[in-house]
């Protein structure tokens, strides 16, 4: 089965499940926790996604690190996605998860890639033209730094990408220098 197709179909279902029972911000809550957590211990996902240790094994140490913390709804997901042995797909189902939550509340998620930080008047103005450009939905920036842009910005939003950076213009006249011939 093609491997996008078993990551939405969990990650809806335990999308449906949560909403059912009015947790969707919960289990939101907790699917970050174990983003966070593959990405931030990869002892954690190398353990998990061994084929050697048994699902017992993993679900169990799953248990002892999220139990007292996490929605029963969340780890009754995470111990069947183990037992039909998804577990590759884990952090996967819990990255579309949030994505259907975003989508469902109307929350934006823009990425802002700039090659110094920004000052707080300046992020709040960004969040605020984004939000009346999208109608008031609720903006999540998350903001990267990359020196090799050089200076300006690139804005990612949906599947929009606005790239006002120093470098990338530089490499347009760059290209546009090259292919001028002078008579």
């Amino acid at each position: 089965m093609n491997e996008g197709k078993i990551i939405t179909r969990y990650a809806k279902s335990v999308f449906s499940l949560a909403k059912d029972k009015n947790i969707i911000e919960k289990v939101y809550s907790d699917m970050e926790q174990i983003i966070v957590t593959y990405h931030d211990v990869p002892d954690f996902k190398t353990t998990i996604e061994i084929p050697v240790i048994t699902p017992s094994q993993k679900i169990e140490l799953f248990n002892h690190i999220f139990k007292n913390s996490f929605n029963p709804v969340t780890i009754s997901f995470v111990e069947l996605v183990i037992k039909n042995r998804r577990e590759i797909f884990l952090s996967d189902m819990a990255r579309v998860y949030l994505d259907i939550y975003r989508n469902y509340k109307g929350i934006k998620t823009a990425t802002l890639t700039t090659a110094v930080g920004l000052d707080e008047a300046t992020r709040q103005t960004i969040i605020q033209t984004l939000k009346n450009f999208y109608k008031n939905s609720e903006i999540i920036l998350k903001e990267y730094l990359e020196e090799k842009i050089l200076g300006g910005f690139i804005l990612n939003i949906d599947d929009r990408q606005f790239d006002a950076s120093t470098g990338s213009n530089l490499t347009k006249i760059k290209r546009t220098l090259k292919n001028t011939t002078i008579k």
